[in-house]
């Protein structure tokens, strides 16, 4: 057991290491146009039944993201990428963590200040509410 957590703490340093960022890694940043160039920041999240942090990184008119929470007293890391607008405040991407990969659909408020969305993952079928506030 304790090898297993120190493998899996071992494996997210090395990612966030080759990734180059400090906080949590971020996926390839996509080029994208409008509202959601105005997202970027950290927003206090809670995944299915976790806390962690979601945060969104607009540079030169591309947007990358990434997130950290805490499961089962080991720290997760992942990273969001693929972003599309799919309508007014509608943004869907994809995560990947150690844990799998999936879609991620989320719906921001008018200020943009918090969202409210879902996640499942490709592999099982699992999924839950994902949401965020600034």
């Amino acid at each position: 057991m304790k090898t297993n957590v120190l493998l899996a703490l071992l494996t997210i340093a090395a990612v966030t290491f080759m990734m180059g960022c400090n906080g949590g890694a971020m996926g390839e940043a996509q080029e994208i146009s409008g509202w959601p160039l105005k997202i970027g920041g950290a927003y206090k999240s809670e995944i299915s039944s976790f806390t962690g942090t979601t945060t969104f990184k607009v540079s030169e008119g591309k947007l990358s993201g990434g997130y950290e929470l805490t499961a089962g007293g080991e720290k997760v890391t992942g990273t969001l990428s693929n972003f599309a607008a799919t309508g007014k405040n509608k943004l869907k991407c994809r995560w990947k963590d150690m844990n799998g990969v999936g879609d991620f659909t989320m719906t921001f408020s008018d200020d943009l200040s918090s969202f409210t969305g879902k996640w499942d993952n490709d592999a099982d079928g699992a999924g839950g509410p994902w949401n965020g506030k600034k």
